[in-house]
């Protein structure tokens, strides 16, 4: 009231709330971000239940779908918000007055949820090209799965070797051959593409576990021996397990580093084979056997002469031939002693792969 100069008492205008609200934050709204964000398990927003710590007496905190606030774009009740990421508007409201204060603009976002993808009982071989199923499968945006691509969502890598594995537009995941073996733990980011959403400011994280193995091999070796007795050399093996194998090659070698095949030995294995099978190749080490060698050496040998003129080519040839006619003597002088003999088995699956066993060095008896 005032009092004026005659002595008559009036009675003050009162005024609109004039300040803005200052909303508190609280589990779900964020007041340095000015965003409500519901959380996974819901769909709606309570924000009746959200405080200011500005609000003047006699007035009610309201809000409303546009600025400036009326009564006509007031959300009443406010308990239940929700169907979508939106611009939002605070106001103070004097219901004596029936006017309302200036907005505060507060963005309200939907859940994102991704959610953790677990690979690992799914079998992913290293050198195998694989592809898993999609990782938004377990993921929700507003409470609903979805598909991809998807206009209301982004994918980001967050700690993620794309060397190793990408995600794919649907969101399936290539798991590339090179990818080494081990148990892989990678993270991505969704984020709320919405045209009302801040970038950024609305994501979830998810995990993927991928777990890569050895490759079975077709063969598991079990012991391989060599020995060389009376010129006669006989490797010994055994496999332990068989899968589509079809024969064996055995090489020899003088050096363990470049080996020529000696023999071929056709599986003993069927589809109905289980427990060790035992392999022996036996080949005579008189002349013929060791000229075998001898020419693998001369093939070596071509391409050093092309470097080194053919003066060295006489030399070899010359100390070769020569070699050759004291073996034709005795075959008893063909096995050196203090010569060494490498053996390996080549594995040759049906559709032509192969593999090896190790290298074994023959035994003199």
């Amino acid at each position: 009231m005032l009092l004026l100069s005659t002595g008559i008492i009036k009675q003050a205008s009162a005024q609109c709330p004039a300040v803005i609200p200052n909303i508190n934050n609280s589990a779900n709204y964020s007041a340095i971000n000015n965003a409500y964000n519901i959380p996974c398990g819901s769909t709606t927003a309570n924000l009746s239940a959200l405080t200011t710590s500005n609000r003047p007496g006699g007035s009610v905190l309201t809000w409303h779908t546009t600025t400036p606030a009326t009564t006509a774009n007031r959300i009443d009740p406010a308990t239940s918000v929700g169907g979508g990421t939106m611009k939002l508007y605070a106001a103070f409201y004097n219901a004596s007055l029936n006017c309302f204060s200036p907005t505060k603009e507060v963005t309200l976002y939907v859940p994102i949820c991704a959610a953790d993808d677990d690979y690992s009982a799914t079998t992913v071989t290293q050198g195998v090209p694989k592809t898993l199923p999609t990782l938004y499968a377990n993921d929700k945006y507003n409470g609903n799965g979805f598909t991809a691509p998807n206009a209301n969502i982004s994918f980001i890598y967050e700690l993620w070797n794309t060397s190793y594995a990408t995600v794919n537009s649907d969101g399936t995941i290539d798991v590339l051959p090179s990818t080494p073996v081990g148990t892989y733990k990678f993270y991505y980011k969704i984020i709320d593409e919405d045209p009302d959403a801040v970038k950024g400011s609305n994501s979830s994280i998810g995990e993927v576990t991928i777990v890569v193995v050895a490759a079975t091999l077709p063969v598991d070796f079990g012991n391989v021996a060599a020995t060389l007795r009376d010129n006669t050399l006989t490797v010994d093996w055994t496999t332990l397990s068989e899968t589509n194998n079809d024969h064996f090659d055995v090489e020899i070698s003088t050096n363990g580093k470049d080996f020529n095949k000696a023999g071929t030995v056709k599986s003993k294995a069927t589809n109905s084979t289980t427990g060790n099978l035992n392999y022996t190749f036996s080949i005579a080490a008189g002349a013929s056997g060791l000229l075998s060698l001898f020419l693998l050496g001369f093939a070596g040998f071509i391409g050093f002469r092309k470097r080194f003129g053919k003066l060295l080519t006489v030399c070899f040839l010359t100390l070769a031939f020569t070699g050759l006619y004291s073996c034709t003597k005795s075959d008893s002088a063909l096995v050196d002693h203090h010569s060494d003999i490498y053996i390996r088995i080549a594995q040759i699956d049906k559709d032509g792969k192969s593999s090896y066993s190790k290298v074994v060095k023959a035994v003199h008896r």
